[in-house]
């Protein structure tokens, strides 16, 4: 399940690139170095053992992303989403809820960006379940047959 999160993140990081180079996005060295610091924060949530430093990590990379949407570019708020799934799994047990709280940002966001966050928060949500799922069912197999 996390290789998928990290190629998931991955997918959006190559996308907001090619999405910022030919755009007249303003401040190109800053995106590049809030880029480099989400992938540092993600990095760390996959090296760190503790739980605490994991949420903190994940907390922080919510934070960036919102200041990455405010300050550099508007596109930053597509890894929400993921950071959110990931944030409320640890607290929400109910998947419908989790869906409304991470569709619950696009209210806020500009008309341009609306459609295109709905489509990633379901997306993420509907890759993020069935991961899940299959996590637990490929757990629950191996805990019988081994």
């Amino acid at each position: 399940m996390e290789r998928w999160l990290i190629f998931c993140k991955m997918t959006l990081i190559f996308y907001i690139i090619l999405q910022s180079i030919p755009s007249h996005v303003q401040d190109i060295p800053l995106v590049v170095f809030l880029l480099l610091l989400y992938i540092c924060l993600n990095l760390c949530t996959s090296i760190l053992r503790k739980a605490v430093f994991i949420r903190l990590c994940i907390l922080l990379s919510v934070l960036l992303e919102v200041a990455g949407y405010v300050y550099a570019n508007p596109l930053f708020i597509l890894f929400l989403p993921l950071s959110m799934l990931e944030l409320l799994e640890l607290y929400v047990k109910r998947h419908w809820v989790r869906l409304l709280l991470v569709l619950g940002p696009v209210f806020y966001l500009s008309r341009e960006l609306q459609a295109l966050y709905l489509l990633i928060a379901v997306f993420v949500f509907m890759f993020h379940t069935m991961g899940s799922q299959f996590a637990q069912k490929n757990t629950h197999r191996r805990s019988c047959y081994g």
